[in-house]
């Protein structure tokens, strides 16, 4: 596990999963748990909350509705008796318990996801137990009332109600709208709408936080990306002009 420390003393705690990210924010005696990751890394995450001392999360917050997301919630929210938060945009498939693939970047995922998603096929890992309880948000929704200085920015591109978790104004945890790959690339290999993402950098830009937490990779500072949106604004006026 890793943990960022704002100065305001909130404890922001990656845990050790492989699929996704998944994140505790902590103040004092109250935990969010932020993503769940998929059905075989539970244990992980139960494992972690012992470790750190959690006896249950306060609330559950979802940055995006898919499968590598939400794939513990539905099981998290019974055990816990807690709410759950996900965007309005995103509550549909997580009510359903399934949802289309975001399209791919580049080849031969662009093509093959295209390729699903027009068939309307559901492949069997897009499935996952369905949350129809939980709480459809929009944007700026402040966490406060679970203890923590928390707010919900909707940062779209991913999904449509893709969401970020501003905490202390310092620190974001912002799901699949970046990543860090090994390469240092910070595009998501996935975006329903590609464009979006990259305003959805400059709203968390103009938050003033300090580090971007994603739900793949390691963490990104916000001069690493400030650099790269600078790189991918100029590929696009690029597009543009040609």
């Amino acid at each position: 596990m890793h943990t960022w420390i704002t100065k305001y003393g909130t404890k922001v705690i990656r845990l050790n999963n492989f699929r996704c990210n998944c994140y505790f924010i902590v103040k004092e005696n109250n935990a969010i748990l932020v993503d769940t990751s998929i059905r075989a890394e539970r244990s992980i995450i139960e494992k972690a909350m012992k470790k750190v001392g959690i006896d249950k999360p306060v609330v559950i917050v979802l940055t995006h509705n898919h499968f590598d997301h939400a794939g513990n919630v539905e099981f998290f929210r019974r055990k816990y008796n807690c709410d759950v938060i996900i965007h309005e945009k995103d509550y549909e498939g997580l009510r359903k318990g399934y949802t289309d693939l975001p399209d791919g970047i580049n080849q031969p995922f662009k093509s093959a996801t295209r390729f699903i998603n027009s068939r309307k096929i559901i492949l069997p890992f897009q499935k996952f137990p369905p949350c129809p309880k939980a709480i459809p948000v929009s944007d700026g929704v402040i966490l406060k009332k679970y203890g923590i200085n928390a707010r919900i920015l909707s940062t779209p591109g991913h999904t449509d109600g893709s969401i970020s978790i501003i905490v202390d104004e310092e620190i974001a945890l912002v799901g699949d709208c970046m990543v860090r790959s090994v390469n240092g690339e910070i595009f998501p290999p996935f975006a329903k709408h590609p464009d979006e993402v990259t305003r959805s950098w400059i709203k968390l830009i103009n938050t003033g936080c300090r580090f971007f937490l994603p739900a793949h990779g390691n963490e990104n500072s916000s001069e690493y990306v400030r650099k790269k949106m600078k790189k991918q604004l100029n590929t696009i006026m690029l597009k543009r002009i040609k």
